[in-house]
């Protein structure tokens, strides 16, 4: 699987404690965890939703729902 980038629109796997999001929303993601190669897949993401930001939440809890278009204008 590939790492979730800046602009990918994505949505939970499971409800999350604490953020007004429903199972339905979807949001953009905002900002990607840098991470070296070597460390593995798990990575912090944070997603930009309708009433909820979900600040440096592990990717592997959201669904990718359309990836971000990867040419510019």
């Amino acid at each position: 699987m590939s790492r979730m980038q800046v602009g990918d629109l994505v949505r939970l796997k499971h409800p999350l404690r604490g953020v007004d999001v429903k199972p339905h929303d979807i949001g953009e993601v905002i900002f990607v965890e840098p991470q070296p190669r070597l460390m593995g897949p798990t990575y912090r993401i944070s997603v930009r939703f309708p009433r909820s930001n979900v600040p440096g939440e592990l990717a592997s809890h959201f669904v990718l729902v359309k990836a971000a278009s990867s040419g510019q204008g």
